[in-house]
């Protein structure tokens, strides 16, 4: 019996000292005193505030900052990496830095050698295998080599998607919308009137007319174009809508809910999402979560809610105030957290960072559901998608 106990207290601390890990890796951009630093998850400063504007940290362990009108990058030391010389500057977590100089862009590395000359309305900080760079020249987007030398004349709408996983992402032409690889080659006719992004379940959403579906990579119909609303794959299921309400299917196109909803969040890493009922008029209790066989988790009625993060925690609202609570794939428990008055922000996939406010006092919720105050802070800025 004591060899489980110690078993059971060394994997107890084993998980602290990993969730304190993670938590060590974050930094969030807050303003104080007027001026953009960053902190930890302790409510630490980490970098101090004297940044006029100050970008997340990406994966690749680098933001952009600016002071007096000129951008740079900096690392998680605060150390700066690139000089604060540009007009603007954008990573989003490549090896390459996007660097605006007299209103044209050009692109750099980490280190600061010059890739392209700023020449160009604008330069996506993507380089392929192949050395092929995506730009935007006269408004038209095209690719070009490292040299300049454009290997894909601009064609398409100046902008486009975003890479996935699959290496493809979403161009326009002509009102038409098809997928492009890293290398700029056409590899999805276009064949749409809308497209969106590859998740990393590896769908795209398309539409045809007003009708929504979704394609695999090859460009075949996985769910065909019958919905009026389509979102994203997330962890194996999505929700759709139509004239009646909103649905859940899987990666077949099975229905697992019927169109019952009035809205549907995105399912969590276990299998959870909020749904909104229909309003019966009272205003109360009409948000809960369900799991992704349709099941309507017991007891789960509040005034409103957000997805459950990376740290397996979610806030809900019930009598006019925010609480914390923990799914343990049966039902929903609060956890001993005071009530907060507001949540600022909740970026979906950034380590389950919960933003909220007490009164004049921002904070956070770490990974253990704890919630840590940032003194004096003015401002969280801004930290991924919500």
């Amino acid at each position: 019996m004591k060899r489980k106990i110690l078993i059971i207290n060394i994997l107890l601390a084993l998980f602290s000292m990993i969730c304190k890990a993670q938590d060590d890796d974050i930094l969030i951009p807050v303003k104080i005193d007027g001026k953009m630093g960053y902190v930890n998850m302790d409510g630490k400063i980490v970098i101090s505030p004297k940044y006029d504007k100050a970008d997340r940290f990406y994966e690749n362990g680098f933001a952009s900052v600016w002071l007096d009108g000129k951008s740079g990058v900096i690392d998680r030391s605060g150390k700066v990496v690139i000089d604060l010389k540009y007009e603007g500057t954008a990573s989003w977590g490549s090896e390459y830095v996007t660097i605006g100089v007299d209103k044209k862009c050009g692109l750099i590395d980490l280190k600061g050698n010059v890739i392209l000359e700023p020449k160009y309305d604008f330069v996506y900080p993507s380089v392929s295998a192949k050395g092929i760079i995506p730009v935007v020249s006269g408004g038209k987007l095209g690719f070009v080599d490292k040299s300049g030398k454009f290997v894909v004349e601009p064609q398409y709408y100046g902008r486009f998607g975003e890479y996935s996983k699959n290496g493809l992402a979403w161009i326009c032409k002509d009102d038409k919308y098809g997928f492009v690889n890293r290398d700029g080659n056409l590899v999805i006719d276009l064949l749409f009137d809308d497209a969106k992004d590859f998740t990393d379940d590896g769908l795209a959403i398309v539409k045809i007319g007003e009708k929504a579906g979704y394609i695999d990579a090859s460009g075949n119909y996985v769910v065909k174009p019958q919905y009026e609303i389509a979102t994203d794959f997330i962890n194996g299921f999505s929700h759709v809508g139509n004239g009646d309400g909103y649905a859940v299917i899987n990666k077949k196109g099975e229905l697992v809910t019927g169109f019952n909803w009035r809205s549907i969040g995105d399912f969590s890493k276990e299998g959870i999402a909020w749904v909104e009922a229909q309003d019966d008029g009272s205003g109360i209790g009409i948000y809960g979560y369900i799991t992704n066989t349709g099941e309507y988790v017991p007891g789960t009625q509040y005034e409103s809610v957000i997805s459950f993060q990376a740290n397996g925690l979610a806030a809900v609202k019930l009598l006019g105030s925010w609480s914390i609570v923990k799914y343990d794939g049966k039902k929903i428990d609060f956890l001993p957290v005071d009530d907060f008055d507001e949540v600022v922000q909740y970026p979906i996939g950034v380590n389950g960072v919960i933003c909220v406010r007490k009164g004049d006092e921002l904070g956070i919720i770490n990974r253990q559901g704890k919630y840590v105050p940032i003194p004096q802070c003015e401002e969280v800025g801004y930290l991924g998608l919500d």
